[in-house]
């Protein structure tokens, strides 16, 4: 609903975490914002944490805008 802050920062505290998914939504909500650096990072780690994410990835529409990104075709191919 357009409040990205607010979901990072709940995502934030919840401190050091190991869920892939919370990483997943983290650059969700990195992608809505324009943080192109946060994305990627983001989605290294929760790939790394499940690699399953990958083919999820690739397809989803939050990250069309980078679909033709050589880094994101690097982390999720």
């Amino acid at each position: 609903n357009g409040e990205g802050d607010k979901a990072l920062a709940t995502l934030n505290q919840l401190g050091e975490v190991d869920d892939a998914y919370v990483y997943y939504l983290k650059a969700i909500i990195s992608a809505r914002q324009d943080k192109e650096e946060s994305v990627m990072n983001n989605l290294r780690t929760a790939i790394g944490k499940n690699v399953a994410l990958k083919d999820y990835a690739k397809d989803d529409v939050e990250f069309i805008k980078y679909f033709n990104n050589e880094t994101f075709n690097s982390i999720v191919k």
